[in-house]
């Protein structure tokens, strides 16, 4: 998949697109609710550490190596996480 940062296209995998749009929509959430602001920057930052826990899960303790049968993890698993 492809995203596109200004004028840069830059390859990205399918949770990180995931990642975006939840972000995206709680950054909505807090302008159409600004009354919620707390309540909705916690959950934001539950989002966070919960993605890069599970990115560290499964890139640097080669968890994708089991769920999606990779030999190895290469630098390109690295950058594209």
């Amino acid at each position: 998949m492809l995203l596109l940062v200004g004028q840069q296209e830059c390859r990205t995998v399918n949770s990180a697109l995931l990642f975006l749009k939840m972000l995206l929509e709680y950054l909505e959430c807090v302008r159409e609710l600004p009354s919620l602001h707390p309540q909705i920057l916690q959950s934001i930052v539950e989002l966070l550490k919960v993605f890069n826990s599970r990115t560290c899960q499964l890139v640097l303790g080669a968890g994708a190596m089991h769920v999606a049968r990779l030999r190895s993890i290469t630098a390109k698993h690295l950058g594209m996480a």
